[in-house]
């Protein structure tokens, strides 16, 4: 993609009176530049909070389905346009790291655990379809909307049966790219929903609660991001990076004994709950859980 285009007249028409979708489509010369452009975002921004949020009395639903503590990966390589969609995801309750090529989204999801992906297909150093036909052949089920300005009916065909779980044209509405990622994460089996187990403890990870010997328990969300990486690595070690990239992120602050702090905590509280699980230190290299002996 070469930028986002929006004509003027619609750039006004944002400012002034938010259309009922909030297009965002693919930018093709300089119309929309400087002060403008960043008006534009500003617009933008305020249009999905009161659209997605307040309008459709999205945020209720939102909250019920705990999207805060949700992580999705936004493969784009147009800078306007990946800020644009990093706005109104966060806006819409997600936490969003961006991407900008084949490599780098790879790099991101050996590294964490997303609880979707959007991509882009058009990406600098390979077709986006490359990552998606390679996480499909090693099994992983992770949720992938491909957004693109491939609308041929043989191309969504191509992207449908290469494995997205949705294909969505650009351009596109914001709305519209929420409700199909909602749509999606509801369905079994997603919205990173199944049962983690080991000892007495069990995390749901559709609710995101916590139960030790069947009784829920309270953490934060910073303790459930630890629990869950160790969770699911059971047995294994999970380097420290590994586990600060999943609570922070691709572009999170990170203090230099942030992890330590976290696992620290999170020790601490299923100790105190009585789960029959034990965390590891593996000094210099990371963490491991297991079950007690």
């Amino acid at each position: 993609m070469s930028g986002i285009h929006v004509h003027a007249n619609e750039w006004r028409s944002c400012l002034a009176e938010p259309p009922p979708e909030l297009a965002i489509a693919e930018l093709a010369d300089t119309s929309l530049t400087g002060p403008m452009l960043s008006s534009f975002g500003r617009a933008c921004h305020a249009r999905v909070r009161s659209g997605i949020v307040a309008r459709t009395g999205a945020r209720s639903r939102l909250h019920h389905l705990n999207v805060s503590c949700m992580r999705l990966l936004v493969v784009e390589d147009n800078n306007e346009l990946s800020k644009l969609l990093s706005q109104g995801l966060a806006s819409a309750f997600y936490q969003v790291d961006t991407v900008s090529s084949a490599a780098d989204a790879r790099d991101a999801l050996n590294d964490i655990s997303y609880a979707a992906m959007i991509l882009d297909l058009g990406l600098p150093d390979e077709d986006g379809l490359s990552v998606l036909t390679e996480l499909r052949r090693r099994g992983d089920p992770l949720p992938v909307i491909v957004l693109t300005a491939r609308g041929g009916l043989q191309d969504r065909v191509g992207g449908l049966r290469s494995g997205a779980d949705d294909y969505l044209v650009k351009p596109f509405a914001l709305e519209e790219l929420v409700a199909r990622l909602q749509a999606i994460l509801r369905r079994p089996g997603q919205l990173l929903g199944r049962s983690l187990e080991l000892g007495n403890l069990v995390y749901d990870t559709e609710s995101r609660q916590t139960f030790v010997g069947g009784a829920p328990r309270t953490l934060s969300a910073r303790e459930l991001s630890v629990l869950e990486i160790l969770l699911r690595r059971q047995g294994r070690v999970v380097p420290k990076k590994a586990v600060e990239d999943h609570i922070f992120g691709l572009t999170g602050e990170v203090g230099s004994n942030a992890v330590e702090v976290y696992v620290s905590r999170l020790r601490k509280q299923l100790a105190e709950y009585g789960a029959t699980v034990v965390i590891h230190t593996i000094r210099g290299v990371g963490y491991m859980m297991a079950a007690e002996t």
